[in-house]
Formats: C-alpha cells, sequence, structure tokens
C-alpha cells in the first residue's frame, strides 16, 4: 500500500512515510520520533510529545519496516571508537587496551580521528551507525557542543560509553580526576617550598585542560598564591607543543623572574619550557622546577628526568570497554560513572626552592630579594 504526502510545494508525492515525514509533521527531531516509535528506554520525551507523534503517525499512515528493524537487531560483532588523536601518549595506551579487550570479547574496533572538529564527529557517528555497529565509544576532546547524531544516539541509537566528559550528555563515562592532578601539583612544589609557581597553557582549553587549571588555582588559594597563567596559541602536533611550551615560559619569566616553579599542561609543552629555561641560563631543578602532565615516555629520557602527574591509562580503556560490553548485552550498570584518580610521579625536575644568591662578580648587580 502507498502512502501520499504533501512535499514543500504542496503537492502530493507517493512513497513509504519515513521518520523524517513524521519529525516534520510534528516540529520535533528525528531522534525523537525514533525513540517514542521504537519505546527506546532513553528517550526522555514527555506525554504530550509522545502523544502528538502517534497521531502523527497514524494520520500519516506510518508502518515500521519490520524487516530492517530485524537486521538492525542483528549484532555486527562491531565497535566505534572516535578519538582526536593518538598524540597524547596515555591516550594512546587507552586505545590500545580498548583494542585489546575488544578483540578478546570477539569484537572488531573501527576508529576514526576527530582532532577535535565537531563536523567529522557528526560524521564519523553517521559512518559507524550505517555500518550498524553495536556499540560507541567517544573520546573527548574539545566541547563539541550538542550534534544531531549524538542527539540520535542519546536518544535511540547503539549504546555509547564516553570516555572523558561530554558536556550536555549524560552518558555512561570512565573520566580522570585531573582537577585533583591540578591541586595535587600545587602541593607539591609548596612542600619543596616553592611560592611563586606558573602555569603554562593553551587558549582553547580542552575538558581536561580546564580541569587541571581549576585544580592549579584550587591550590594556590589554598596556599594564599597568587595564580600566574600564561596561554598561548592552540598547538596540535609534537613540534608545535614544544615550542608553545617554550614560548609560555618566556612569556611567564618577562613578567616574572622571581617564578620559581612551574607547571605545565602536559609533559610535551614543559621539554619545551625546559629548553628555553636553558637559553635563558637557568638550571633546572637548581634555579627552576618544573611539573608535567600525562606521563609521556620521553620524560624520564630526559637530562633532568621530569616529575609528572599521571593515571592508569590502561585501566580507563579496559574499564570503558567493559561497561560498554554490558550495555551491549543489556545488563545494567552498577555505576554510570568512574573517575580516575592521578597519582604523582616524583623525577629529578623538582627540588627544593633555593634562595638566589647575591652575585660576587658585580657588586653592583644584585638578586631580587624572594
Amino acid at each position: 500500500m502507498k502512502h501520499y504526502i504533501e512535499n514543500d510545494s504542496g503537492r502530493r508525492k507517493s512513497g513509504r512515510v519515513t521518520l523524517r515525514d513524521i519529525a516534520r509533521e510534528a516540529d520535533v527531531a528525528i531522534s525523537t520520533v525514533s525513540g517514542i516509535l521504537n519505546d527506546h528506554p532513553s528517550c526522555y520525551a514527555g506525554e504530550p510529545v509522545r502523544q502528538r507523534v502517534h497521531e502523527v503517525a497514524q494520520e500519516l499512515g506510518y508502518h515500521p519496516n519490520l524487516l530492517y528493524r530485524g537486521v538492525r537487531n542483528l549484532s555486527t560483532r562491531t565497535v566505534g571508537l572516535i578519538v582526536p588523536s593518538l598524540f597524547v601518549h596515555q591516550t594512546a595506551i587507552c586505545v590500545e587496551e580498548v583494542e585489546a579487550a575488544a578483540w578478546k570479547a570477539g569484537y572488531h574496533l573501527f576508529i576514526g580521528y576527530s582532532h577535535n572538529d565537531p563536523a567529522k564527529v557528526d560524521s564519523l557517528l553517521r559512518d559507524f551507525i550505517s555500518r550498524r555497529v553495536d556499540g560507541l565509544l567517544f573520546v573527548a576532546g574539545y566541547d563539541c557542543g550538542r550534534l544531531p547524531e549524538l542527539d540520535y544516539v542519546a536518544a535511540s541509537g547503539p549504546p555509547i560509553v564516553a570516555i572523558g566528559h561530554v558536556p550536555d550528555y549524560d552518558f555512561p563515562s570512565v573520566t580522570v580526576d585531573y582537577r585533583q592532578g591540578g591541586r595535587m601539583a600545587i602541593e607539591h612544589l609548596v612542600e619543596l617550598g616553592h611560592r611563586r609557581i606558573g602555569y603554562l597553557t593553551v587558549k582553547r582549553a580542552t575538558r581536561s585542560a580546564s580541569a587541571k587549571m581549576a585544580g592549579f588555582e584550587d591550590g594556590c588559594k589554598r596556599h594564599g598564591l597568587r595564580p600566574q597563567t600564561v596561554a598561548v596559541a592552540d598547538p596540535f602536533t609534537m613540534h608545535e607543543q614544544i615550542d608553545a611550551g617554550a614560548i609560555a615560559m618566556r612569556r611567564l619569566l618577562e613578567a616574572d623572574d622571581e617564578i620559581s616553579a612551574f607547571c605545565a599542561l602536559n609533559d610535551v609543552m614543559a621539554v619545551g619550557a625546559m629548553r628555553a629555561a636553558r637559553a635563558l641560563g637557568r638550571q633546572i631543578a637548581d634555579d627552576i622546577s618544573i611539573l608535567g602532565f600525562d606521563d609521556d615516555p620521553m620524560g624520564e629520557c630526559l637530562e633532568t628526568p621530569l616529575t609528572t602527574m599521571s593515571y592508569d591509562a590502561a585501566r580507563r580503556g579496559s574499564a570503558a570497554f567493559a561497561m560498554l560490553e554490558r550495555l551491549m548485552g543489556d545488563e545494567k550498570l552498577e555505576s554510570l560513572h568512574l573517575n580516575l584518580p592521578m597519582r604523582l610521579i616524583c623525577r629529578a625536575s623538582t627540588a627544593p626552592f633555593r634562595q638566589p644568591q647575591m652575585s660576587t662578580e658585580l657588586p653592583c648587580e644584585k638578586s631580587i630579594p624572594h
């Protein structure tokens, strides 16, 4: 039986009634129509909206495609993973753990790189959904805002677990307590006697970068310190990150040459900061203490091994897939959110504060008192 629907020009066309047709007539999102008609438990539409959608569906003569539903409900034993990049070492470890867990459970993993582009995130989601993946993992980067495909997934799409915090959506998630890490970094430096501490970051901050910054400010406030920060242009490649760290270090020292300790957004920026400090005649640990985040392996191999904040990246990946596997099996989660703690790895780049010494070679020049 054919159904006739008026198109935008007012003429009637023949064809099967679609969810898009119902959404247009009911003035709601397609994802809302799908969630209501499929009675999806994650659809939170109110009763008036549900009634309107059902009435419109009945008026238009909508009949669900039962064959399509049957195909959709078959498992493809595939999972889609969206990640900004594998630039950050601990993200790479997390993804490797996801792949290993998926393979062990009999799933193949599709990986898509978003490069923090909302349009690409939407496109990758659309592609994975069209491939009938059984579940989705989303590694959060910059705040993408609300996206049509994320709305669809939230309403009636495949199960999804976020690795990181995704604003506007209450997806099950595995996060890292970066704010705690920022506080711990300040505690470590204050215990070493430092009172003037700088923070090196970027202008367009991810959720994790913002949390680190908030923890840094928390720690400074607790000890009555004035936060001193500098944010540089958004770097992406490793070389850009190193250059950004060097630029940020120079700017902070130009603004206040009595700063004796620095926290960097990540270990790669910390490497650039160390390079700039040496170029300015400062000795790492003797004159300046530097601390990074993310426990990149190169930090341990530097001439002065880098103190860093770390977390269990492998557990982050395995926990995320374990949550997704339960959801794909229609099992309930004991907890929707897991927040992993950070830990300090203390190396040689941080040392007790040393009062600047008076110059003996040039009596007319004095060090500025701390």
